[in-house]
């Protein structure tokens, strides 16, 4: 047995909330459920950013992107040298073999790409890691592992291809959402999310029973997590709850529990992806450094955190600055460039599956045909309002904004007013021009898939395990 534990992180990409634990129609995660049933769920935990790479790095530096330059998706910004990655901070201080698993036994499908994808310059440092191979960790304790899991990030299956494999779902059996309209084609389109999702939750699955199985399971802490919200419109991309509030599960085996760890129950507690780090670290009985941004949430160092910060920057072409701000219940978002179109043009390209979303081009078709509520209206609008401002108790889905109202003009202050503190004590580089060189490069995506591919991608010629395996998916991710 190891004097400290080691910690496993199981991460999703762009999972959103969709989970049986937490009550989503239509949907069977048993062994996410198995992680928050047996250890402790958090229902308040908010992602930096909604999307990929500024979330990822804030999750694993335990620093805002805005204040490191890094606010920009698929930026590589040099950082100054004290800001490290987790799995160093984790090495150097208590001497944890590191590793971003690609390698497991032959007996399970291929469960990880390996993903690292940080608005960073040194993000496919070979330094940042030790290994990549499952079969060394029990050699190697204690170690931390990452097991980056490619789903429910699109291209999505076909429900008969789902079904297949035992991971259906059923279209009927779903609830859209209220700003999505509710269509035969919708529900198809939200189901093979869910079936993606249930792809994740298998191979948490597969990764609970290689250390079960290998004896690791009472020795390790266990992370279940994600980067941001489910890839469609209002969600990713967006400040939205759909887009920043995520799921987060932690197991925690009994020798090495802190007192104000209670398994089996849910926090409510609010946690920022900056507090992810230096709370690994705490457990790890490492002091976190004093110039993180965020602070542990568990054990003897934990804080209380008052309120939860995420910006949203250029992604791919799609040049947008918003900022948001929330305490749990009032949830604030200042769009600085309200004249940019809600949705980005990228995801409107069929040819670009890694980033097509099926239900903003359905949405499109039905608003050329008048269907569309204004709530569903709204999501794909061209003009947004400078403020918004929801109360999450009495509008869970966002659709109410409470800005104009007098009645709410006390709580709109305090929430703009925090932010604009939070902006200025973390020197936001989000204010400062983007070179062009930077963003061209940052706008990668399109001609490397189109390159990779040479339009001859098809979803449906790889397994529903294996889809990340295709070497497409390597290079595009690594």
């Amino acid at each position: 047995m190891p004097d400290k534990p080691n910690i496993v992180f199981i991460m999703s990409d762009d999972l959103g909330s969709a989970s049986s634990f937490t009550g989503t129609q239509g949907v069977n995660t048993p062994h996410f459920d198995r992680v928050a049933r047996e250890g402790m769920f958090y229902s308040r935990c908010y992602a930096t950013a909604p999307t990929c790479a500024p979330s990822r790095t804030a999750i694993f530096t335990g620093m805002y992107p805005t204040e490191l330059n890094a606010q920009h998706h698929h930026s590589e910004p040099d950082f100054p040298d004290y800001v490290k990655h987790l799995a160093e901070h984790l090495r150097a201080g208590a001497g944890y073999y590191t590793a971003n698993v690609v390698k497991t036994p032959d007996k399970y499908p291929f469960i990880t790409i390996g993903k690292r994808d940080y608005c960073w310059s040194r993000q496919h440092d070979p330094s940042i890691y030790d290994g990549d191979d499952y079969a060394e960790l029990s050699t190697h304790q204690p170690f931390f592992a990452e097991f980056q899991i490619f789903e429910p990030h699109v291209p999505h299956h076909s429900l008969q291809r789902y079904a297949a494999e035992g991971l259906g779902v059923d279209p009927e059996q779903v609830e859209l959402p209220p700003y999505y309209p509710d269509t035969t084609e919708t529900r198809r389109i939200w189901a093979r999310y869910l079936c993606a999702v249930q792809v994740f939750d298998a191979k948490v699955g597969m990764v609970l029973d290689m250390l079960e199985g290998d004896g690791l399971l009472d020795d390790t802490i266990v992370v279940v997590l994600t980067d941001h919200g489910r890839d469609m419109p209002r969600a990713k991309c967006s400040l939205y709850d759909a887009g920043i509030h995520v799921p987060l599960a932690i197991r925690i085996p009994a020798k090495y529990r802190p007192a104000d760890y209670a398994p089996g129950t849910i926090s409510d507690r609010l946690i920022s992806g900056v507090d992810i780090a230096p709370t690994m670290l705490s457990l790890a009985g490492i002091d976190p450094p004093p110039f993180l941004a965020g602070a542990p949430f568990l054990g003897s160092r934990a804080q209380v955190r008052p309120l939860a910060f995420a910006h949203r920057d250029r992604v791919l072409t799609h040049i947008d600055r918003m900022r948001a701000v929330t305490d749990g219940r009032y949830h604030y978002i200042r769009n600085y460039m309200p004249n940019q179109p809600a949705i980005p043009a990228a995801v409107l390209r069929t040819d670009l599956e890694v980033m097509t979303d099926d239900m903003a081009l359905e949405m499109l078709r039905l608003r050329a045909e008048g269907q569309l509520t204004p709530e569903q209206e709204d999501v794909l609008a061209e003009v947004r309002p400078d403020e918004q401002l929801f109360d999450n108790e009495s509008d869970p889905h966002q659709l109410h904004n409470l800005a104009d109202d007098p009645q709410y003009l006390p709580i709109l202050r305090r929430m703009r007013t925090a932010l604009q503190l939070w902006i200025a004590q973390t020197q936001d580089k989000g204010f400062l021009p983007e070179p062009a060189e930077a963003a061209q490069k940052g706008a990668w995506a399109v001609p490397l898939w189109q390159q990779v591919t040479k339009g001859e991608y098809d979803v449906e010629d790889y397994g529903v395990y294996d889809l990340p395996a295709s070497p497409e998916f390597a290079q595009m991710f690594q």
